[in-house]
């Protein structure tokens, strides 16, 4: 089995997880715990982003719904294309109006990608997003995970090494695309 151009190692029966399905698994037991507590989880979203949304102008307002439309991350021009349908807008507009909603915690930016995501969960200061991308669908799930963002902290206090943004991106394949 390849990945690009690398062979991936094969795994002996008996010996540990590989580290792509002790992602998986992760990402397993988060979507679980979404399913058992999701409504109030929803609700926790819907309250948090609708807080954000009564500051932001027209064109911001527009950018976040496009975003929340799109079935897969958008890049900047592509939400320029949606928004021309409308009248003429610029490029620096539509980068303008993606800060804005990064800066409220409304959307995040896919550095891999170099596309934007609508955020799905309501974060806390001290919480990251992190993102498990599916490289065949283009299907982008967004989570959090406690323990990651506690170890990154401490690799950081441990190194003297003032984080200002962290992004965790995780590439491979979503379940649909595994069968």
């Amino acid at each position: 089995m390849t990945q690009g151009d690398r062979a991936l190692p094969e795994h002996p029966a008996g010996s540990a997880l590989p580290a792509s399905l002790e992602i998986a698994c992760t990402i397993m037991t988060y979507r679980l715990i979404t399913l058992i507590c999701g409504l109030d989880d929803f609700k926790m979203a819907a309250t948090h982003h609708h807080h954000g949304l009564e500051d932001l102008n027209d064109t911001q307002k527009r950018v976040h719904r496009i975003l929340c439309s799109a079935q897969n991350p958008l890049s900047a021009y592509e939400v320029l294309d949606k928004m021309r349908a409308k009248g003429a807008v610029t490029p620096p507009t539509v980068y303008r109006s993606l800060d804005k909603l990064i800066e409220k915690g409304l959307a995040h930016r896919l550095e891999s990608l170099n596309a934007y995501v609508a955020c799905k969960h309501p974060h806390h200061e001290h919480d990251m997003a992190a993102f498990a991308i599916c490289e065949s669908c283009g299907l982008v799930k967004e989570f959090t995970d406690p323990h990651i963002s506690e170890r990154l902290s401490h690799w950081g206090s441990d190194h003297a090494f003032c984080t200002k943004k962290v992004t965790v991106e995780i590439r491979g394949l979503c379940e649909s695309c595994v069968k």
